[in-house]
């Protein structure tokens, strides 16, 4: 029993060194290249949010990941952190991991690296926020706020980070020249969205991710309309929005319809 309590403060202080040395990573890159570098360099036509959505979104998901490490860091011999620390066990700090070397791929120019580091980023956050959806039901509205809410946050802010690596690199391999290629990506991309959308919704009943989804498709359309290109892509976006809404509206029918 000794041997098995050492392990998890082993898990709560690694988690907490590496969320640090994520800052570090991020406050070094920025220093160096500026927080206006990395920003031009993810704005990609035809399908990233204006500026201002992509650093609400990212400022957004680290202090919510902040609260989290803070509070797994304290003691958990019992109840329900303990129950969280057993669940989680190092996702969070191989997530940071991925973060990290995501951004700094980016700011570097490295984007095939970034690419994969956000898949990897991406599939360990659906892994987590599976996991806390699992214990949902055992855990007190606090509890929700501090262990399940940062991963539903950066849920979304991984899917949208996925998509960016992604079209940085087909970006810088030329692929976007065809409008073809161009056009069937963000189908692709937007349809992935509706899936995991109706997903969440469904079978976890989570508005976080989905609301978290619209507030960046409706950036991403404004901004295609603004800029004079909503035809094509930026029509599909907001047929998607379209469609999320009507999801969100049938689910909440179903369920007070029970």
């Amino acid at each position: 029993m000794e041997f098995y309590s050492r392990d998890k403060v082993y898990i709560r202080v690694i988690t907490g060194v590496i969320f640090l040395l994520f800052l570090g990573v991020i406050g070094f890159n920025i220093f160096f290249d500026g927080i206006n570098n990395f920003i031009s360099k993810i704005q990609v036509k035809y399908f990233m949010a204006p500026n201002f959505v992509v650093l609400l979104l990212y400022l957004i998901n680290i202090l919510y990941l902040a609260g989290y490490t803070i509070i797994q860091l304290e003691s958990s011999k019992y109840g329900m952190k303990k129950r969280v620390i057993d669940n989680y066990l190092f996702y969070p700090a191989f997530m940071f991991v991925f973060m990290g070397l995501n951004f700094h791929f980016i700011l570097n120019d490295h984007y095939k690296l970034a690419a994969t580091a956000s898949v990897f980023y991406f599939l360990i956050s659906v892994i987590i926020y599976y996991k806390a959806q699992r214990l949902r039901p055992y855990m007190y509205n606090d509890e929700v706020r501090a262990f399940l809410v940062p991963f539903a946050n950066n849920l979304s802010w991984s899917l949208v980070l996925l998509f960016m690596s992604l079209n940085l690199m087909f970006e810088s391999m030329g692929s976007y020249e065809s409008s073809a290629f161009r056009v069937t990506m963000a189908i692709v991309q937007l349809l992935f969205i509706i899936a995991l959308c109706g997903f969440v919704l469904w079978i976890f009943t989570d508005k976080i991710f989905p609301i978290n989804t619209l507030l960046y498709l409706v950036a991403v359309c404004a901004s295609s309309y603004l800029n004079g290109y909503f035809m094509p892509v930026g029509y599909l976006y907001f047929l998607t929005i379209i469609v999320i809404l009507v999801i969100i509206y049938k689910v909440n029918k179903a369920q007070k319809s029970k």
